[in-house]
């Protein structure tokens, strides 16, 4: 194994292979090579940069670590079951109820069994993986520790020994036994050589699958070198020790007359040089007023601005880099017309076609209600008759097939459709086996009338189209993921549990899967987290929310392994600790702002959407000591609205001018549009209403005052809307909780 520090891997992708590759790529053409890259963005961005120098990949082939460790696994395990995250955390549930029944453990029996709390505990047991910690030495570290730690080890003997028995494997396994297996691939035999690419850390297991590999296949991992000697930045380095052949390449310092290039090179090195004189426009510090949305949609426009006037810039030329919901990012910058490149990951609950999956489990839990019985009928692809609105609910299904029966008498063919989903109602009771439920979802997401429902056809509009096969694909998805957890969970399959308990796991395991909701640009401006940027290169680069608590914001840690618990570990390094997650936010800043060829536009909220202030990044003040006409020059954002207004049309006008005008019309004559009569239904319920019981003389007030208002809150039971009032925020909360307190206390002393 091999290591080059490379001052400009990220900066120079193209010269670093030309330098150090091109003369192997030549002999080989590229067949026999692997780059193995941390993150999707980079790798698509070196290939982006590669193709127009190489011509061809030639056979070689870019790889994350998922799918080097699927090359070795499809070969050596065919036939290895992928155990997801939510069946993961379903039978940590399962078992853990198990191991209470038996009273073998005691912290975990007095928690409350939320979805989160099995979900948070599998990560748990995924960082120990991680670190290489198997369940023997867990058991051995956790033996004088406290309770908590104690039901850990239980559980993860238990989760290590079920993935062994069953053949499943979740992704740290997959790296353990792919580690395992690297002497069995014939597939890595026929690899010259391995190069590890623009990596920034790596886990103990992914550094025990390299180590492994280097003894069969030449292995070169390349660091990029550009934080050596840099206040808070720490080179990356091997955690079993480094490698006798490792390589520095010297740094050649590039001067730029920008303030830009003056950044790059010099943020928290131990000696800055001084800063050029004067202000150029390659770094802009803006803030913003009313919360984060305002300050994306104040960007926004600044970017369509930049676009205008520069029509050399294109904009996939132009990266946005932020924190923030790239979801929500993506719907300002969409709502305002800009083209957007992006990877948006959403939960799989949040689609239609996984609200179709709950829904004949919604309308027995509620006991046939009529709103949850026509979504379902809906679902089904029966349309809702008006006969449908003027029916008493029944409060059973029995009652509902005679309903049904009679309502779609005369139309048999809908009468069918009706009886077959129907049928599938008769299927889920009460009570029953994980197994029994999961066949109903099965049944319901494979039945004809739902896949028609979502099935495009020759009369979908050509806007619909899309998501129609989109979300016709995601009942795929569901129906692997149903199959899966059907066929992972074995002997639990047969545990028996109310409805309601199976919906709330149904709806865990659809909170636990994601999807990536397509994006309609492929050359749009690029939208990216930080972590994703990193070694990623733009003309321009807008980075948002500099913000205190935003970025950098050091993540929660563990519910079971806290830092006080394991801080006498003899683990140094293997486990993450607060003190590393900061390095690795600086770290990531640091990247972002070497991200932009010609300009950097950072921007951070001044005050929250209430009016509260916000504090600006701690990065924000390391910049301004190094560039104080950064706050000179300091930008406020001037944005009223969240979104255009749209101009009104012509239309548009003429229809307000009419309404006017009739109104006006029936003002003067005093004609009203309406007839007057009352039908005969309407009379017999409002005489009901009216006489059930003696009106008040409140009652009779209100409804003299405003007839309208009476309805409302005495029919419609709706209540008043009150005028908004600011609530103070915790920290002016405590202050006058203490204060309250102080000035008690100090009057009943003793």
């Amino acid at each position: 194994m091999k290591i080059i520090r490379h001052p400009f891997l990220y900066k120079d992708p193209v010269g670093f292979v030309k330098d150090w590759i091109w003369a192997q790529w030549k002999k080989t053409g590229g067949s026999k090579l692997v780059f193995l890259f941390p993150t999707q963005a980079i790798m698509e961005f070196w290939e982006e940069q590669l193709l127009p120098v190489l011509g061809s990949w030639g056979g070689a082939r870019f790889l994350l670590v998922d799918g080097l460790v699927r090359e070795i696994i499809n070969e050596t395990r065919p036939g290895i079951i992928d155990f997801p995250p939510g069946s993961g955390s379903l039978f940590l549930r399962l078992f853990t109820e198990e191991l209470i029944a038996l009273e073998k453990i005691k912290y975990l029996s007095a928690a409350i069994p939320s979805p989160s709390l099995y979900s948070s505990m599998r990560e748990e047991l995924l960082l120990l993986k991680r670190a290489g910690i198997d369940p023997v030495a867990f058991a051995n570290l956790a033996a004088d520790g406290s309770q908590a730690l104690k039901d850990l080890s239980f559980l993860y003997e238990g989760y290590q020994q079920f993935m062994e028995e069953h053949k499943l494997a979740d992704a740290e396994e997959k790296i353990r036994l792919a580690t395992i297996d690297v002497v069995k691939s014939s597939w890595l035999r026929t690899i010259e050589h391995l190069y590890v690419l623009g990596f920034t850390d790596f886990t103990a297991q992914q550094e025990d699958l390299l180590r492994k590999i280097s003894k069969t296949t030449r292995v070169t991992i390349v660091f990029d070198h550009s934080i050596a000697d840099r206040k808070g930045l720490f080179p990356p380095a091997l955690k079993g020790g480094g490698v006798r052949d490792e390589l520095v390449i010297p740094s050649k310092v590039r001067k730029t007359p920008t303030l830009l290039g003056y950044l790059q090179t010099t943020l928290w090195t131990e000696k800055p040089a001084l800063a050029p004189p004067g202000v150029d426009s390659s770094i802009r510090l803006i803030k913003a007023k009313g919360g984060w949305r305002r300050e994306i949609a104040y960007l926004a426009q600044e970017i369509k601005r930049v676009l205008t006037i520069d029509p050399n810039l294109s904009p996939d030329q132009i990266g946005v880099v932020t924190p923030y919901p790239l979801g929500t990012v993506y719907q300002i910058f969409a709502a305002q017309a800009l083209p957007v490149t992006t990877r948006i990951n959403q939960p799989l609950i949040e689609q239609p076609a996984a609200r179709a999956l709950l829904q004949p489990f919604q309308v027995v839990l509620t006991d046939f209600s009529w709103l949850e019985m026509i979504k379902y009928l809906r679902w089904g692809g029966i349309s809702t008759k008006k006969e449908l609105y003027a029916m008493v609910p029944p409060s059973t299904l029995e009652g509902w097939k005679g309903e049904l029966a009679n309502t779609f008498l005369a139309h048999e063919e809908a009468g069918h459709k009706v009886n077959g989903l129907l049928e599938l109602l008769t299927k889920i009771a009460s009570e029953g086996t994980l197994q029994e439920y999961l066949e109903v979802c099965l049944q319901w997401v494979t039945h004809p009338l739902l896949l028609t429902g979502f099935l495009p056809n020759s009369l979908t509009p050509e806007p619909y189209l899309k998501e129609r096969f989109f979300q016709t694909s995601l009942l795929g998805k569901i129906k692997g993921l149903i199959e899966n957890t059907r066929d992972s969970i074995f002997g639990f399959s047969r545990k028996k549990m109310s409805l309601k308990d199976f919906y709330l796991i149904l709806e865990f395991l659809l909170g636990m899967e994601t999807v990536q909701q397509p994006t309609s640009w492929e050359n749009g401006i690029r939208l990216l987290s930080p972590q994703d940027a990193r070694g990623i290169s733009f003309k321009h680069t807008f980075f948002a929310g500099l913000n205190e608590g935003v970025f950098p914001r050091i993540k929660p840690e563990g519910w079971l392994l806290r830092e006080e618990e394991i801080k006498h570990w003899p683990v140094e390094g293997l486990l993450p600790k607060n003190v590393d997650q900061l390095s690795m936010e600086r770290l990531l800043f640091y990247y972002v702002i070497n991200t932009p060829q010609e300009k950097l536009i950072l921007s951070y909220c001044e005050t929250d959407q209430e009016g509260q202030p916000l504090n600006p990044s701690s990065f924000l003040e390391d910049l301004v000591t190094l560039l104080p006409t950064l706050k000179e020059e300091l930008q406020v954002a001037r944005y009223k609205g969240f979104f255009l207004k749209q101009p009104a049309t012509k239309k548009d006008l003429k229809r307000e001018i009419a309404d006017k005008i009739a109104l006006e019309r029936e003002r003067r004559t005093g004609k009203l549009l309406t007839t007057g009569v009352m039908g005969e239904k309407e009379q017999k319920i409002l005489t009901s209403s009216f006489t059930r019981e003696p009106m008040s003389v409140s009652a009779l007030e209100e409804y003299a005052a405003c007839p309208f208002a009476f309805f409302c809150r005495r029919w419609l039971q709706l209540e008043t809307l009150l005028e908004p009032e600011v609530l103070p925020n915790r920290l002016e909360e405590g202050s006058i909780y203490h204060q309250v307190l102080k000035e008690f206390f100090s009057g009943h002393r003793g």
